[in-house]
């Protein structure tokens, strides 16, 4: 009888290792499960991250190259009109005092705008 009772006893012993056991892998696989979900979410929030990343720096260097291209004095079509632009502003301030020389000053202005016109345009 003592030995029906230890195989009783080692099988019981058995399946409540076997359960612990069961839960531990159950427990862990959760665990496993809720580390994978984790790591996806950090995934994606990091591919998200370099996209914006990527956008803005398209941008910038848009930006930048814009900027460089923006003021060119010494380009032969364009310094025409900054010939303009500046003839008339002083023109402006002239014409406060001298009527007649700002008139000139403007005529002078609106002869490199048309040249600046007509390079632009390329006829």
């Amino acid at each position: 009888m003592k030995m029906i009772q230890r195989l009783l006893f080692f099988s019981l012993v058995l399946v409540l290792h076997g359960t612990a056991q069961a839960n531990t892998v159950s427990a862990v696989a959760a665990e496993n499960s809720t580390v994978r979900q984790m790591l996806e979410t950090e995934l994606k929030a990091d591919s998200r991250m370099e996209k914006k990343i990527a956008k803005k720096m398209a941008k910038m260097e848009k930006k930048i190259k814009k900027q460089a291209e923006a003021i060119d004095f010494s380009h032969p079509t364009d310094k025409w009109l900054w010939y303009a632009i500046f003839g008339f502003g002083a023109a402006i301030i002239v014409g406060i005092f001298f009527w007649e020389l700002a008139s000139v000053l403007a005529l002078l202005a609106l002869i490199c705008l048309i040249v600046w016109l007509v390079k632009k345009s390329g006829a």
